[in-house]
């Protein structure tokens, strides 16, 4: 008998900041706060989440700027 288990990540974007220079690859591009959960996976079924991590996110490069939760309410509550 084959088990088949591995983990799958998903994006959800919570709030888009606009146009703004990205700190890695300088473009001027819309940035947004997202939260990523990490999900383990039998036969590519979700089972349970075992990490989020929040943060913002550059949709050129993919840079991935983690926030703790206080930080991340804070700044989604300035823009």
């Amino acid at each position: 008998m084959v088990i088949v288990y591995g983990y799958r990540n998903s994006l959800n974007v919570k709030k888009r900041m606009g146009m703004r220079p990205c700190p890695n690859c300088g473009y001027n591009t819309e940035q947004a706060f997202a939260e990523e959960k990490f999900k383990a996976t039998v036969f590519y079924i979700p089972i349970f989440s075992y990490t989020m991590r929040r943060g913002q996110v550059c949709p050129n490069c993919g840079m991935y700027r983690v926030l703790n939760r206080k930080e991340f309410k804070a700044e989604m509550n300035n823009y």
